[in-house]
């Protein structure tokens, strides 16, 4: 416990006056987890092979991951002392450390999201942004595709898919710039793990960690538009998980997951979450402009192009420790707790991101 964050741990304490936090935020399940090759390889295989009930599975080891990545480094290189570890070049200001296990080639890539509320308020641009693609070529085939594919699909729902005279590709500018800034450190950090053959790497974050999604996409059509790994292009599988994380582009933006090829996306969150719902600033007062790939299909998932892409809702069951919590700090109840704490209701815990 004596490298956790303890501004953080303190707000949290401040809103279980009198709960007892060790009942419900299990800080021991980071540090006694078996933190080794298995973990990594059956990370990636919970995500390949998912199924209904394997999602609160793959919710924990995702919270533990997210969860490390709030810690000092110290703290991350004596936990993960058994695994084979790449961390940025600057940790603490790139944010992200690449865990993988080097016979099977699996790789997960964690990236930080923000460490105060304050983070958030003081931090990232927030206007929008037109996607820079490579060539006006490249995003004119993207429209064609676009315009040829989802209003057949039955998995779209027309009436939140693009219109068709809506061609704008924008996203949060913020994110949008400080992605591309890791992308290329990653890049280099990859190519010196990635061999010739079937390869999977899951990009995961906690709120501001949904650059990984983002890095996740620039990754994937940098591979193909500069011949990166020509030769390996075709056994290289990208995932993204995302742990209530607020939403980065419009309704063209999230199409890009499709056109590219991410495997899959798979993004937990808990609807009382007003960062999620809302995103950060702009969309405060524009809501509808910025939404997430799921506004966009029926149900809540939808199998595309045999490419999964699900919303989980976690916060239904957080309601009755919410309703004992003191309402001495608004700002911290209706943000930090339900943007940082996920129940898993099998072992009926509260487990802290």
């Amino acid at each position: 416990m004596e490298n956790i964050d303890y501004l953080i741990l303190k707000k949290t304490e401040n809103i279980f006056k009198n709960l007892d936090i060790n009942k419900y935020v299990d800080y021991s399940r980071l540090s006694t987890n078996k933190w080794n090759d298995n973990f990594i390889n059956n990370y990636i295989k919970n995500i390949t092979n998912i199924s209904n009930n394997d999602y609160d599975k793959l919710l924990e080891k995702s919270i533990q991951l997210c969860s490390l990545s709030y810690f000092v480094i110290e703290y991350i290189e004596d936990t993960l002392k058994d695994i084979n570890v790449v961390y940025s070049n600057d940790y603490n200001k790139s944010k992200y450390f690449i865990i993988y296990n080097k016979e099977h080639n699996n790789i997960i890539i964690t990236f930080r999201g923000t460490n105060y509320l304050s983070d958030v308020i003081q931090g990232l641009e927030y206007y929008r942004t037109k996607f820079d693609f490579i060539s006006d070529d490249e995003r004119d085939k993207f429209i064609i595709w676009r315009n040829k594919n989802i209003y057949k699909n039955k998995y779209f729902n027309p009436l939140t898919v693009p219109l068709k005279d809506d061609i704008d590709i924008e996203i949060h500018k913020g994110y949008y710039n400080e992605s591309i800034n890791m992308l290329y450190p990653l890049i280099n950090d990859l190519l010196k793990i990635i061999k010739n053959q079937q390869t999977n790497i899951v990009f995961l974050g906690h709120s501001m960690g949904i650059l990984g999604n983002i890095v996740s996409l620039l990754f994937k059509i940098k591979l193909s538009q500069y011949k990166l790994l020509e030769n390996k292009l075709d056994k290289i599988k990208i995932f993204n998980v995302t742990l209530n994380s607020p939403t980065i582009g419009n309704k063209n933006y999230n199409l890009l997951k499709f056109y590219y090829g991410i495997e899959k996306s798979i993004q937990f969150y808990n609807y009382q979450d007003k960062l999620i719902n809302y995103g950060y600033y702009n969309t405060f007062f524009n809501k509808k402009k910025i939404r997430h790939t799921e506004y966009m299909l029926k149900g809540i998932g939808a199998e595309v192009n045999k490419k999964f892409y699900i919303n989980l809702d976690y916060g239904k069951y957080l309601d009755k420790i919410y309703k004992k919590l003191k309402d001495d700090d608004k700002i911290v109840n209706d943000i930090l707790f339900f943007h940082s704490l996920f129940k898993i209701p099998n072992n009926k815990k509260l487990l802290y991101v």
